[in-house]
This record gives C-alpha cells, structure tokens and sequence, in this order.
C-alpha cells in the first residue's frame, strides 16, 4: 500500500513482488504551488532531476513528475475526490475500486485526510467491503494529545502534538485557516523520545502566526530555545492583531519553564468560552496531557476515555 502522491514512497512499485495499491488526494483546492523548504524529497529517484508539482500538499507530498525522464506519479486506486474543512474536522469523499465513501473525520488537516486515505487502502488491499470502511471511519476518535479536546475550566483546551517540521507546519496551516486571533501555549522538550537535537524547529514556517497570536506561552525544557525561534518568526511581539473588524492587542511571549504553571498562564490568557491551543513534542505532551486531564477531570490516556 503506497501513498502515490509521495515520490519517494511511490517509488517502491519498482521494486514490488506483489500487488500494490496506492493511495492519492484528488482534490486540489486544499493545495498550494510553491513546495514548502523542508521537503526533503524533491528529487526524482531514477534520474536525479528536481521534480515538478502542480500541487503541494504538504511537505514533498502532491502531483508530482519529473522534467527529465518521464518518472510521475499514477493515478491512485483509493483517491480522496473531495476534502471539505468544517468545524474541528473534515468532510471527505473517498473512492475505491468498488464504490464511493462519504465520511466526516473529527480531526483537521490534510494530513488526516492522508491518514485516512492509507486506512482506508490498507481496508481495500485486505478484502474490507466500501460499507465497513465507512463504518470504522465514521467511528474513529482522536488518539491522546493528538487533536484531542477537553474541557478546562471554562475553556476548550485542544491539544495537539508537534514532532517534525512538516508535521508542525501543518498544524500551523489548520490553525490560522479559521482566521480568528489565537491563544497558544508551546512546549518544547529535547528527551531521548523527542530527539536531543532541536534545531529542528528553524525548518517550521512560525512566520504563519505572524498578526495572529493573541496569548502566547513558552515552557519545557527548550523553552528558551522556542522563544528566541519565535522573536525571530515576529511572533510574540507587542504589535496590535487584527482580525476582521477587531482589533487585539498582539501577544507577549511569556516563557514559564514549570509546566503546571505554564499551563495555568495559558489558561488565564484564554478568554472564558475560548480555545486554547496547546502544542507539545512528544515527552511534554504526555505531562501535559496528564494535568490537563486532572483538571478537566478525565482519566489517564491509557484508560481509554479520549473524547
């Protein structure tokens, strides 16, 4: 099961023994025409040259081919025809080799319509009827921290993990599409699972939050290092947002090294009934997760109880 919109996965039909399927977004209106600087397979496999898009996904990921030899990508087996935005999710019309699936998603992004797109290959390669594939997407929830929402005191915290610069970039597109002025906590951690090297985050576009960040707070352990990213993508200065017909005063960005606390600041800064949009790397996530989970008053993520 390949994902045909990526190059570099593609690829591996060269060298398949067996059946392959693949999978590829169809519609185009979620797409853009520039590739983004951190992609990192940008070159056709068979002969070198610099490929061509006419539309980006995200990352590498989209139509691709190259100028030279003729390499491009297939038309998929399972195809996303139709990817609608709503609110905290997606609209998505997916069609097999048998029918046409209709489903909404409770995750954002265009990258869980690709996570999507692969289950539901995967569901076809293995012999699922259109009718149970429906079924188990419809059904689906969001894993801890990743797109998950909780209640905390009178405000929707929704927390979303952060792992890579495409990934990252992503959640950065889903969250300015809405277009309203955000309340953001950051957190960034270098543990063994998270990975010691961080300038990682020098790939991520944080130039996108630029005019729309409200309140913003920086902790974990890095977390001086995300604040001096930050000042560098102008984000967190003093200068006014404006969104629509409103005008807010432009974030500061607070620096909380304790977690607990950091959380706690975030929280203050969202506005009763707002959103506040909680972004950690992988070790961080699960300690904040947990305390957020005692505030809201739901069990650990092992117990299963996710909303």
């Amino acid at each position: 099961v390949l994902n045909a919109d990526d190059p570099a996965v593609a690829s591996l039909r060269d060298s398949a023994t067996g059946p392959v399927i693949s999978f590829g977004l169809q519609d185009v209106l979620q797409a853009t025409n520039e590739i983004e600087h951190a992609a990192d397979a940008r070159w056709c496999v068979r002969c070198g040259e610099e490929l061509i898009y006419t539309a980006v996904f995200y990352g590498h990921i989209g139509h691709w081919r190259c100028p030279s030899c003729g390499n491009e990508r297939i038309a998929p087996d399972v195809s996303c025809t139709k990817v609608v935005p709503v609110d905290g999710g997606l609209d998505l019309t997916i069609r097999t080799p048998t029918g046409e699936i209709a489903v909404r998603l409770p995750l954002a992004g265009v990258y869980n319509a690709y996570n999507a797109l692969a289950a539901a290959a995967g569901a076809v390669a293995l012999g699922v009827e259109d009718a149970a594939i429906e079924a188990g997407l419809a059904t689906f929830t969001a894993g801890f921290g990743r797109q998950e929402r909780m209640q905390v005191r009178g405000r929707e915290v929704e927390v979303i993990l952060a792992k890579n610069p495409s990934g990252l970039n992503q959640v950065l597109r889903t969250l300015i599409a809405s277009g309203e002025p955000l309340n953001v906590a950051v957190f960034l951690n270098d543990d063994l699972a998270d990975g010691r090297d961080i300038s990682w985050i020098w790939d991520v576009d944080f130039e996108l939050l630029q005019g729309r960040v409200r309140s913003l707070v920086v902790s974990g352990v890095r977390a001086w290092d995300m604040a001096l990213r930050l000042k560098y993508a102008g984000v967190g200065g003093a200068s006014p947002v404006e969104v629509g017909a409103s005008t807010y005063q432009g974030a500061t960005a607070d620096v909380e090294e304790h977690v607990a606390l950091a959380l706690k600041q975030a929280l203050d800064g969202t506005p009763e009934g707002g959103t506040l949009v909680v972004i950690p790397t992988y070790t961080a996530m699960l300690e904040v997760r947990n305390i957020l989970g005692k505030w809201a008053g739901r069990g650990a993520f092992w117990e299963g109880d996710a909303k």
